[in-house]
């Protein structure tokens, strides 16, 4: 009920990363801010809160947004610092959505290391350029070094190529 709360508690399969929905009234509810990011790391380990860059796209009342916002805020990085990016799809109008990481307009350089919360084979763990088409429910994780200073940008993209939406990511040394 609206103001009412209630506990889940799982035994998860494996660490990944993984996301939470739900599955009735979707579009009113995920619309509304009913979804997030669910992160499961192994035990004896900590989330890397510095390294691991969450960013959820999903569907609101106006439009596609990245982790809650249709503006959000710049991130900061580190030259030389291995970030790990935990991309999760829950929009509910967009299934063929394209993210990409650019610099001076031409994605950069990532590794793909998970998806849908497994680890990548070592033949599928590769390095390539930071463009990925996501549909509606799929979680990709990737690496990415910064190798110098300057401006970047995490960019949401419809399957046709439109900006959606936009993350500015500063390299400071």
């Amino acid at each position: 009920m609206p103001a009412d709360s209630f506990q889940v508690h799982i035994t998860a399969p494996r660490a990944g990363t993984f996301m939470y929905h739900t599955h009735l009234d979707d579009v009113r509810q995920q619309t509304g801010g009913l979804y997030g990011p669910f992160i499961v790391i192994e035990p004896g380990t900590d989330l890397d809160k510095d390294h691991d860059l969450i960013l959820m796209v999903a569907s609101s009342a106006g439009g596609v947004v990245l982790n809650g916002s249709d503006a959000p805020a710049p991130a900061t990085v580190r030259v030389g610092q291995t970030y790990r990016l935990r991309i999760a799809n829950i929009t509910v109008a967009n299934p063929g959505i394209i993210v990409q990481f650019m610099r001076a307009g031409a994605p950069i350089q990532w590794r793909a290391v998970a998806k849908d919360g497994f680890d990548l084979p070592d033949r599928q763990a590769t390095s390539r350029p930071a463009r990925q088409p996501a549909s509606n429910g799929e979680i990709f994780d990737f690496e990415v070094t910064p190798d110098g200073p300057g401006d970047m940008t995490f960019e949401v993209r419809s399957g046709a190529g439109v900006l959606l939406v936009a993350l500015p990511v500063r390299v400071v040394p």
